[in-house]
């Protein structure tokens, strides 16, 4: 149906009432001029609008075009007669800018549902064209922001020497069609970051390579953490190692001293012998007894260091009480404990258990070495899913979030990571003057245990 106007206001009445499929406008109405009508339409149909004069003016057609009409035509006989095919082009261009509009808004959309996938992610992904200019960027580095990223190419952003690596990677997918995986090194800002770099060729019409699109994954916490796990364990290694020696050189020394001492009491012992005079024999022999228990202590005081035996008779509740009478002799700190296990029975034959011994023994040994604690207490609990383990003191504490030196940072890395080694977590929360609190869970369900030593107990 085709309907008509006369003035600008007729036509807008209509088009408001029912939007038209087209519309053609002579240039110069009564009331106005049709470029009036060629505002941004904010109808939710919009439609094609042509434009007719009786002049050929260049300049009046590029002004109509700006304007936002479909098409500009100069009245004349031919014109009219060829009005219905330009009407028909008209709608055909017109559903076609209508397409390209939708995809383009379809791809706005999906970029943005992209960009919010990518957000808080560790992961950036850029196009580049053939010259290796970037021309999309999803979720960019700090340093390489879309403003001074695009249009440009590596070696405008990057060092030399890193710029001709990666350029020289991604001219080969260009020219093969074959993706590439490499390890990227960057300096932005005078940080290093690393990167998984994936990059896939991108093919235009017709299949042929028109760019290619980048993946970069942000790698440098995970190598920054893979090397701190390395120097921990190498730490650990040393550390662990040095007890050993300690304790080699402690048996050494101690196992000579012992030797030599029994050697002359036996010797004494067998002169007395010899001299037929039993009385110094005697006397001589109780002072190797003495001798001989002093060794045996020493020994056993070694062994409990490197395996409570009370583990294998008492269990852990059992382990822990001797080591905490222990401690408190020893530290003069007045020490309360509560401990409560599961009864499963779990816990006591795990690995976990010397775990546990092991955490509560260094914080021991820490609190009677640092602490200048006037009381401690040590309590364990449990519920359905972990036991709870905390050792907290009223000593002079430490800025927890401070480095501290080598060798007691190392002790507390050691404490971490024998906790996470049977599914556990260790935090020590501390500040100057308001004493201690090492903290730990594991989980109630714990893993089979290793193998363990085995004892002879002497009756």
């Amino acid at each position: 149906m085709v309907r008509s106007a006369s003035t600008l206001r007729e036509y807008r009445k209509l088009v408001a009432a029912e939007p038209p499929d087209l519309a053609l406008l002579d240039l110069t109405l009564p009331d106005g001029r049709a470029l009036e009508a060629l505002e941004p339409q904010q109808s939710p149909n919009p439609f094609p609008i042509l434009i007719i004069t009786c002049h050929g003016d260049e300049s009046r057609a590029v002004e109509a075009m700006k304007a936002g009409a479909l098409d500009y035509i100069v009245k004349s006989a031919g014109a009219f007669a060829e009005m219905p095919r330009t009407v028909k082009r008209a709608l055909r261009v017109w559903e076609a800018f209508q397409a390209a509009n939708r995809a383009k808004e379809a791809l706005r959309a999906g970029e943005e549902l992209f960009r919010l996938a990518l957000r808080n992610s560790p992961i950036m992904v850029f196009q580049q064209d053939r010259e290796l200019r970037y021309t999309k960027l999803f979720n960019p580095h700090p340093g390489f922001k879309p403003e001074t990223t695009l249009g440009k190419k590596d070696e405008d952003l990057l060092e030399p020497e890193k710029a001709e690596q990666l350029t020289s990677l991604k001219r080969g997918v260009l020219k093969t069609g074959i993706s590439a995986r490499c390890e990227a090194q960057t300096a932005i800002g005078g940080r290093t970051s690393f990167y998984e770099l994936t990059l896939e060729p991108l093919r235009g019409f017709g299949g042929h390579i028109a760019g290619l699109t980048g993946v970069a994954v942000d790698v440098t916490e995970r190598r920054k953490m893979e090397e701190e796990r390395k120097t921990v364990s190498g730490l650990v290694m040393r550390a662990r190692e040095g007890e050993k020696r300690m304790f080699a050189a402690a048996l050494h020394d101690a196992i000579g001293d012992m030797q030599v001492g029994l050697s002359s009491s036996l010797l004494l012992v067998e002169e007395e012998i010899k001299k037929g005079d039993a009385e110094p024999a005697l006397a001589q022999v109780e002072q190797t007894k003495e001798l001989a228990k002093g060794l045996a202590a020493m020994m056993k005081n070694v062994c409990v260091n490197i395996w409570p035996p009370a583990l294998e008779i008492s269990g852990l509740p059992g382990a822990l009480s001797e080591l905490v009478a222990r401690f408190r002799r020893r530290a003069g700190i007045r020490t309360s404990q509560s401990i409560l296990l599961p009864d499963d029975g779990k816990t006591a034959d795990s690995s976990v258990a010397i775990v546990i011994y092991r955490l509560v023994q260094e914080a021991l040994n820490n609190a009677a070495k640092h602490s200048r604690a006037k009381k401690l207490k040590l309590t364990i609990n449990h519920d359905a899913e972990k036991v709870l383990l905390s050792v907290s003191d009223n000593g002079r504490g430490f800025d927890a979030l401070r480095p501290r030196s080598k060798r007691s940072s190392l002790g507390l890395k050691i404490m971490r990571e024998d906790a996470e080694s049977v599914g556990g977590s260790l935090s020590i929360d501390s500040q100057p003057g308001q004493g201690t609190v090492i903290t730990a869970e594991f989980p109630r369900r714990l893993p089979e245990p290793g193998p363990k030593p085995e004892f002879h107990h002497a009756h």
